[in-house]
C-alpha cells in the first residue's frame, strides 16, 4: 500500500494478496511472468479517513469509495432548498 498527502488531501493505493503467473508461450510471445493483486486506489479528504485505520488495516479499503463532494453549483443548490425549507416552516409557524 502506498499514500500520499497534497494539501488536504490523502491519495491512496492499495495492493494486497499478490499472485504470480506465467503466460503460456505461443509463436509470437515467449512466456511472461507477471503479478496479480487485489487493488484499489483513491483520493480522499484527509478530515474524512482514519490514516491510522489505513495503515493498519488496509484490506479494509479494498472497496472504499471516497466521500463524495459537492460542486459549488450544487452546494448552493442545496443551500437554496434549506432556506426555502426554513422560510416555509416559518411561515406555517
Amino acid at each position: 500500500m502506498q499514500t500520499f498527502t497534497f494539501e488536504d488531501k490523502v491519495y491512496v493505493y492499495v495492493y494486497l494478496n499478490e499472485t504470480e503467473g506465467d503466460t503460456e508461450p505461443t509463436e509470437m510471445c515467449p512466456s511472461e511472468h507477471y503479478y496479480e493483486y487485489d487493488y484499489n486506489e483513491f483520493c480522499e479528504l484527509t478530515s474524512n479517513i482514519d490514516l491510522n485505520d489505513l495503515k493498519n488495516n488496509p484490506e479494509n479499503y479494498l472497496d472504499y469509495e471516497p466521500v463524495p463532494t459537492l460542486s459549488a453549483a450544487e452546494k448552493i443548490q442545496a443551500q437554496v432548498l434549506y432556506t426555502a425549507m426554513m422560510t416555509d416552516t416559518i411561515l406555517e409557524g
